[in-house]
């Protein structure tokens, strides 16, 4: 079944998907047109201005489905990006 966040609004702070722990077969994050042209950081705890996937306006992230049931922990994937910028969130469950 495919679930969407609400729109996840950047405070300029390194902030997870979620608070609280939501499993995922696979997860697509989509970053809004108008967002910030040098783009957000998408991965773990340790992303920075200079690590991390890059993810550009109107740009998608997506986390593939890697075989194994609700592989992905929404609380652990995390996003940087500059005080404003919007993203989707849509992810699937078994």
């Amino acid at each position: 079944m495919v679930h969407s966040l609400p729109d996840i609004t950047s405070t300029g702070a390194l902030a997870a998907l979620s608070a609280t722990s939501v499993r995922a077969v696979w997860v697509q994050i989509q970053s809004k047109t108008g967002n910030n042209a040098a783009g957000a950081r998408v991965g773990d705890s340790l992303i920075s201005s200079s690590r991390g996937a890059l993810l550009l306006p109107a740009g998608v992230q997506l986390f593939p489905t890697c075989g194994n049931a609700n592989t992905y922990d929404l609380s652990t994937i995390y996003l940087l990006a500059n005080s404003g910028d919007v993203f989707e969130v849509i992810y699937h469950t078994d």
